[in-house]
């Protein structure tokens, strides 16, 4: 699938990429990713109440199962700038494209909030066919210490091998906020 399309897809200057190629070739890029992955697709305003439909099924809670965390990160992407889904009826996971803060010519893919019962297995193999075909390598945000482990076992690295920066290897999550009760602290102080 690495043709000659792509590569002209791609060939941009450095000076385009620093003001605001990244965004026009990731959007690019994932449209052609949903040309070879149907379930890939751009993200609406009405897919609030679906994501907000799995998270509230999760036993595990997080501050990243939330529609305002999964689409802050992804503006400029996508149809209506927030992102590209992964939706099969069954599973669900917000998809976007960036570059790497230390090497902003490097793009990688982002899964983020991976939901549903068989989502894992189908990064794994979604993510090996982005990496063969297009050389982007893929980080998945925002998961459990049962997810790392089987995302590990089939072929992911931590990201401490990888970093998303060299002083914040996992990015928001090195040093995950903490969530405070705002009116009780203002009261006991």
């Amino acid at each position: 699938m690495k043709s000659k399309q792509f590569d002209a897809a791609f060939s941009v200057s450095k000076e385009h990429v620093i003001t605001n190629g990244i965004l026009k070739k990731a959007n690019e890029l994932l449209l052609l990713v949903t040309h070879f992955e149907e379930h890939i697709t751009s993200v609406v305003p009405e897919d609030r109440s679906l994501f907000e439909f799995f998270f509230d099924k999760e036993k595990e809670h997080t501050y990243g199962n939330s529609w305002i965390y999964v689409t802050q990160g992804v503006y400029g992407v996508g149809s209506h700038n927030l992102g590209y889904k992964y939706y099969d009826g069954e599973n669900l996971c917000l998809v976007t494209i960036g570059s790497r803060i230390e090497d902003p010519d490097v793009l990688v893919m982002y899964w983020i909030r991976p939901v549903g019962k068989n989502i894992l297995p189908i990064i794994v193999r979604i993510s090996d066919k982005i990496k063969k075909l297009f050389g982007v390598c893929c980080y998945v945000k925002k998961i459990f210490a049962k997810q790392f482990d089987f995302l590990f076992n089939n072929g992911f690295v931590s990201a401490e091998n990888y970093p998303w920066h060299r002083m914040s290897h996992s990015e928001d999550d090195t040093y995950p906020e903490i969530i405070l009760d705002v009116k009780k602290s203002l009261n006991e102080a």
